[in-house]
């Protein structure tokens, strides 16, 4: 059974330092794979202890900040194995995620801020091998971008209360991935359109909270989601990863489950 992590990040960067656009999504991926070799070498808990944000949350089931948790010895890890396979980071270097939010500390550190997982049936096909895919470049905005972001959260909540499954397919990118319990991560129109179908019919969703990249071109969101299904009702939560495109905020990861 495979554990898929979305990573998400959050700047600290004093706007007069600001970082060049980042080439490569490789500081992400690196701090992934850094996080999960120590998780290896000393344990799952060390590892979620030294890579935590001090603001970091973790849904317990519902979002929580877990670093005194952590800290206390209060959640228990168990050994968990896993690596990359999609990355993204802003062009503001500053905001970034793999498929699990991270920040970026003023020393140049990446930390994660949030973790949420999907549990599959079967066994991912990509191996620890396997080359990392990268979203592309978004456009950056200055000024008034998370503004733009609520408004696409808000419009596809609404339109997920009448017709969840066409309202997540219009605002998905071609090459989105979407994340559920149970069935494999679906990448591509048909796959999503498969996984979707697999879904509720309608959705309720209501926003938490999130960030924007300092470009304005990158966010990630997280909310409560009921719905009901052939074992009645049913609450969860998701994960939203946007990017800014031509055609405006994009839906470029969305993964969500019931505890």
């Amino acid at each position: 059974m495979a554990i898929l992590k979305p990573l998400l990040a959050a700047a600290l960067l004093a706007a007069s330092a600001a970082p060049a656009p980042p080439p490569t999504v490789a500081p992400v991926v690196e701090a992934e794979r850094a996080f999960a070799a120590m998780a290896a070498e000393k344990g799952t808990g060390e590892a979620f202890k030294t890579f935590i944000a001090e603001d970091g949350q973790m849904f317990l089931p519902g979002p929580t900040r877990a670093k005194p948790l952590i800290a206390a010895g209060k959640i228990g890890f168990g050994a968990i194995r896993w690596w990359p396979v999609y990355a993204g980071l802003a062009a503001s270097g500053d905001l970034g995620f793999t498929t699990g939010p991270w920040k970026r500390q003023p020393d140049g550190r990446w930390r994660w801020v949030l973790d949420h997982g999907s549990l599959q049936r079967a066994q991912a096909p990509q191996g620890p091998q396997t080359p990392v895919d990268a979203l592309p470049r978004g456009i950056p905005r200055r000024g008034g971008a998370w503004e733009g972001v609520a408004a696409a959260e808000a419009s596809l909540a609404a339109a997920l209360a009448g017709d969840a499954r066409g309202a997540l397919l219009a605002a998905l990118a071609p090459d989105a991935r979407v994340l559920r319990n149970g069935p494999p991560l679906a990448v591509g129109r048909a796959a999503i359109a498969a996984a979707l179908a697999e879904g509720p019919e309608r959705i309720a969703a209501a926003p938490l909270g999130g960030g924007v990249s300092a470009a304005g071109d990158l966010a990630f969101t997280y909310g409560t989601a009921t719905w009901s299904d052939a074992s009645g009702a049913r609450r969860g939560y998701y994960v939203r990863v946007w990017q800014r495109r031509q055609r405006g905020w994009t839906l470029v990861v969305d993964e969500s489950n019931a505890p």
